[in-house]
């Protein structure tokens, strides 16, 4: 939930994305369930950012940040060791559902 945690949603947005450009290979982001357009709408993340960069005019931005939820991973499988023997950490926003086995995965 990046956007929807107080009046700097927008800052935490603009950190995030500054250091995934700055290090691709060790910034992982994952889509939460907050992730969404008519959520960040109706919960007040739109009218932040037009107070913040203006009015209706620089919807633009906040369209596009929008689209970028679409190109999250909901989940992230990131694996550590040898070829011989990987162990694998599943990263999911909301967690696993009481009583999942992932060791047929």
């Amino acid at each position: 939930d990046y956007t929807d945690r107080g009046y700097y949603g927008a800052e935490v947005w603009y950190t995030i994305l500054r250091l995934k450009l700055a290090n691709p290979d060790r910034v992982f982001m994952v889509r939460g369930n907050h992730e969404d357009c008519e959520l960040n709408a109706r919960d007040g993340f739109l009218l932040e950012l037009q107070s913040k960069f203006g009015g209706r005019e620089n919807n633009l931005s906040f369209f596009e940040l929008q689209r970028l939820y679409n190109f999250l991973p909901l989940a992230l499988y990131l694996g550590s060791g040898t070829p011989e023997e990987t162990n694998y950490l599943l990263c999911c926003h909301g967690g696993l559902e009481l009583g999942f086995d992932p060791k047929p995965l």
